[in-house]
């Protein structure tokens, strides 16, 4: 358990100086917040082999920051998403209620799409053109917004 605790302080210290040095635009293109907001929770974790494996994979995520000096293109951070993110967000979603928060953009783009379909289909005419898809879509961003990204429950 102490090595655990020295294990998270470590890694704690990296995330502060990452923080100092990292450009706004840099930290959103290695999901540094996501990152950010584990840590904060962290500690209300309660399977000590869960939080053994969260901590392999943060340490293992800074690892390849760090080795890739972080310079990181669009096209890597599915990568990211994929090998770290995603296996650390399971166990959060599940034992803390995060939240997945993409950007308004990401939530009006397929809302529109789906706005798209339903004109094309006549079901938007019936509804007297109400973009029913995009109203439902920019109020569950805005209750994650509000309920969510406030308390840093979300990656």
């Amino acid at each position: 358990m102490h090595e655990l605790s020295y294990r998270i302080s470590q890694v704690n210290d990296k995330a502060n100086q990452f923080d100092k040095i990292l450009s706004s635009e840099q930290k959103g293109m290695i999901f540094f917040g996501s990152i950010r907001n584990f840590l904060l929770y962290f500690d209300k974790l309660n399977d000590y082999q869960e939080r053994e494996r969260i901590i392999e994979l943060i340490e293992f995520y800074f690892s390849q920051i760090e080795q890739n000096q972080f310079a990181y293109q669009i096209s890597e951070k599915k990568e990211i998403s994929d090998n770290i993110i995603k296996p650390i967000a399971f166990y959060y979603i599940r034992d803390l209620d995060f939240k997945y928060h993409g950007g308004l953009k990401i939530y009006l783009f397929i809302a529109l799409h789906i706005d798209l379909i339903l004109l094309l289909t006549g079901v938007l005419k019936k509804l007297y053109y109400v973009p029913v898809a995009s109203l439902v879509f920019f109020v569950y961003w805005a209750y994650i917004k509000i309920f969510y990204a406030r308390k840093n429950k979300v990656y």
